[in-house]
């Protein structure tokens, strides 16, 4: 590590007119930054020297730039470092800690260690604390109408009348990172039983939600109280009563009639002019290769860029619990595909064996993806992973 804060500092990009915002964010902060061009590795070290000559005291190479920059700074007589992958990540770090901390063998990522896990762990709170204007509320979580945040919904299924058992599975799957549990209904217990058992969660864990599995139940469902209903389709839109449209919640999928995209996208339409607040569009993510889960996350993509006015939300245990992989990993890359498809809310369940513990993994995934998108980088050494199995150094 470097001693003294360098206040002179150069620049190497192939592109240095997209550092404009970083170089305006670390003025602000009292350096002047001098810019250089440089197409790869193999051009760094004389785009260093350059900057050397202008009187830069640290050059900055993208953090993807491996090289022999020890021996290249020792033969320029300039610290040459690599920073983040993302320069969007360099003005944070330089008001945080200061550009000094920055090496030559490793990316700023990984320079930073521990502090790295801090700053992304509080990044993430605040994203979702905070998230973009006009984002859709829903049982006290801010969803917004696209990523980043994304934000995770867990289904605890009831099969049996033990309301202790039900609220002690969806309190762990809140401590595990859900923001909105949802009761599921498959039939295993008679439907009174499962609203005796959502009235006692109610009352005892405040809001949540209600898949009953039927339109007619969801309806029920919210009217007894849920605060969001999984799932409508755009013909029972109408018939939601006027005192529940601005009350709860509605997810909308598909009818299966044509293209899952149209379909919700008129469904949006239909749900602004009657007047709904917080509906999600969901175009349910089918299993991997047969029939196949691509199409469903290309249909989520066009029906983000057609801009529906509310957020998407996938069922990534669709696909998970029918792909005999380890979770950690499916969800992740599963996670990762709906960040890029503009996905806001990913929803998982834990009925067996393997799927445990999914809750938390896609929390880990969502915070991976958020950050991603908001740090504009690849989800690699952010300080937060799912890697469960594995590690990244020998021996892993």
């Amino acid at each position: 590590m470097g001693g003294v804060e360098p206040r002179v500092v150069g620049l190497v990009s192939p592109d240095p007119g997209s550092l404009r915002p970083v170089v305006g964010e670390l003025e602000a902060l009292g350096y002047k930054v001098l810019l250089a061009r440089a197409s790869g590795p193999h051009e760094a070290t004389a785009a260093a020297g350059e900057l050397a000559r202008w009187g830069a005291e640290l050059v900055v190479l993208p953090g993807s730039w491996r090289g022999p920059w020890p021996e290249a700074s020792r033969r320029l007589g300039v610290r040459i470092v690599r920073g983040p992958w993302s320069p969007r990540l360099l003005a944070e770090i330089a008001s945080r800690w200061g550009l000094h901390r920055l090496e030559a063998r490793v990316e700023a990522e990984k320079a930073l260690g521990p502090d790295m896990a801090r700053l992304a762990v509080e990044r993430v709170n605040e994203l979702r604390a905070s998230p973009p204007a006009g984002s859709v509320e829903v049982c006290s979580a801010r969803i917004p109408r696209g990523p980043p945040p994304i934000l995770v919904l867990s289904e605890v299924y009831v099969r049996s009348c033990d309301a202790d058992e039900v609220v002690g599975e969806a309190s762990r799957r809140i401590l595990e990172g859900a923001d909105i549990v949802a009761l599921g209904w498959d039939g295993s217990v008679g439907i009174e039983c499962y609203w005796r058992v959502l009235r006692a969660a109610l009352d005892r864990l405040g809001p949540l939600a209600a898949d009953p599995g039927r339109p007619r139940l969801a309806l029920e469902a919210a009217r007894r109280g849920a605060c969001l209903a999984l799932s409508v389709t755009r013909s029972w839109l109408p018939r939601i009563p006027r005192e529940l449209r601005s009350k709860a919640g509605f997810v909308v999928i598909p009818e299966g009639r044509g293209e899952a995209w149209r379909e919700l996208l008129g469904a949006a339409r239909e749900a602004g002019r009657l007047g709904l607040e917080a509906v999600l569009l969901d175009p349910v993510a089918l299993p991997p290769v047969a029939p196949g889960l691509l199409g469903r996350l290309l249909e989520a993509r066009r029906l983000s860029r057609a801009g529906p006015g509310y957020p998407i939300m996938l069922g990534v245990n669709n696909a998970v619990e029918l792909l005999d992989a380890d979770t950690s990993g499916s969800t992740a890359a599963i996670v990762a595909l709906a960040a890029e498809a503009g996905v806001s809310v990913v929803m998982v369940g834990e009925e067996s064996w393997k799927a445990r513990g999914a809750t938390w993994e896609a929390w880990a995934s969502a915070a991976m993806a958020s950050l991603a998108l908001y740090w504009g980088k690849p989800p690699k050494d952010l300080g937060v992973d799912v890697l469960v199995c594995k590690r990244k150094g020998p021996g892993g």
